[in-house]
């Protein structure tokens, strides 16, 4: 026999996570976090996951085998998530290590006590976890506390401020800049009210818009809009926005009452139409059933200048060129053709200044022709006139008549 030689196969470990940077950070942070163990990879190719409590840790950095550095991603609300760092390679697999990492996430489970006056001062206890760096508390459809105080990461209290009228039990929500929003919900009893001697509780709901005026006005803005409806926000700072026709107008707009608010158009760069709309934080958005349009003073107005064939038959059914200036830029910008007091059909939009289209049945004489355009308010369209005459006699039968002792017949 020859000489031999021994091989020993020796088999990589799979990850083993044995410290982290941070173990605790706001569930919306998003920091780097660096992972340090044994088995981290051969190389950045071979790490195919990173996750921290089970959320997802990226982008992340390759190191060498004993470090990788990676973002946090956004955890879960209302709730803290707890779990370990886990790394999954190509070579080895799976590991992890006994090191738990918690995303932090303020939540409130109790306050009290559970109503006031609407006068304001009442101190409240709200009791929770992860409260230590809240930054705003508002209790009741929204309305802020006048002042809070976070005594430690479970407790903060409370003074509430004055408002007009009695609220019904609604959420309470507090905010962090690491751990994001927190609102308790309805089904829990975790909420304040609002009480009062008299008047009725005003008990957050979904809006509803049911007029609005006026309902157009100029590009340049301006215009005054009163907005009427049902639980329009129980305070102006449960009104969080107002739009008109797409175009916000939440920075002028004032509270009258949960049935009215106003606001002040912005300018709109064209001529546009669209609906009112309205959010507040205690029912949710709402929009109007109509629309708001701005317009142009100052435009063309559409003006039809020729008409081919000029004349025709009071039967109608015939195409009509309508030629002119100030049409609109498209098929949409035209609401219709009007011939007299009816409307004409088949209408075909060729540009601003040409524009085919089937004349309807109209009496004898002279009808108005005009191009109507889809945005109201501007000035009113330029018509011309059009001629309707009888249409010329058809002879439809002829029989011969035979003159009784004469050699001819007569038609």
């Amino acid at each position: 026999h020859g000489d031999s030689s021994a091989t020993t196969l020796t088999y990589a470990a799979a990850p083993n996570v044995t410290a982290l940077s941070r173990t605790i950070m706001g569930r919306i942070e998003q920091s780097t976090v660096a992972i340090t163990g044994t088995g981290l990879g051969v190389s950045a190719a071979d790490i195919s996951t990173v996750s921290l409590a089970g959320i997802a840790c990226a982008p992340f950095t390759w190191r060498n085998a004993t470090h990788i550095d990676c973002v946090a991603g956004v955890a879960p609300a209302g709730t803290r998530t707890t779990g370990p760092a886990v790394v999954t390679t190509v070579s080895t697999g799976t590991g992890s290590g006994p090191t738990l990492f918690t995303f932090m996430a303020p939540v409130v489970i109790s306050i009290d006590p559970v109503s006031g006056p609407t006068a304001g001062g009442t101190v409240i206890t709200l009791l929770g976890s992860d409260l230590g760096d809240v930054s705003t508390v508002n209790i009741s459809a929204n309305v802020p506390c006048a002042t809070f105080t976070a005594l430690s990461a479970s407790l903060i209290t409370c003074t509430t401020a004055a408002v007009s009228n009695p609220i019904a039990r609604s959420p309470v929500t507090v905010s962090s800049p690491t751990g994001g929003v927190f609102t308790s919900p309805l089904a829990t009893t975790v909420g304040f009210e609002y009480t009062g001697p008299s008047g009725p509780v005003i008990i957050p709901t979904v809006p509803k818009i049911t007029t609005f005026t006026p309902t157009s006005g100029p590009i340049a803005g301006g215009t005054i809009v009163t907005i009427t409806g049902t639980f329009l926000g129980v305070n102006a700072a449960d009104v969080t926005t107002v739009s008109v026709a797409g175009v916000d107008c939440t920075m002028t707009t004032t509270y009258i009452s949960t049935t009215e608010v106003r606001c002040t158009t912005a300018s709109a760069p064209t001529p546009i139409s669209g609906r009112v709309s309205l959010t507040t934080v205690s029912g949710g958005p709402a929009s109007s059933t109509v629309n708001f349009t701005y317009f142009n003073p100052s435009a063309i107005a559409p003006t039809v200048t020729l008409l081919v064939p000029s004349t025709g038959s009071t039967e109608g059914g015939f195409y009509v060129s309508v030629y002119g200036v100030s049409f609109g830029d498209t098929p949409s910008t035209v609401k219709s053709i009007s011939v007299g007091t009816a409307t004409a059909s088949e209408v075909i939009f060729h540009n601003s200044g040409f524009i085919e289209c089937t004349f309807p049945p109209h009496p004898e004489g002279t009808a108005s022709v005009a191009v109507v355009p889809a945005i109201t308010g501007g000035p009113p369209p330029v018509r011309l006139g059009f001629l309707y005459n009888y249409p010329a006699p058809v002879l439809e039968n002829a029989r011969p008549r035979l003159s009784v002792g004469f050699s001819n017949f007569f038609v």
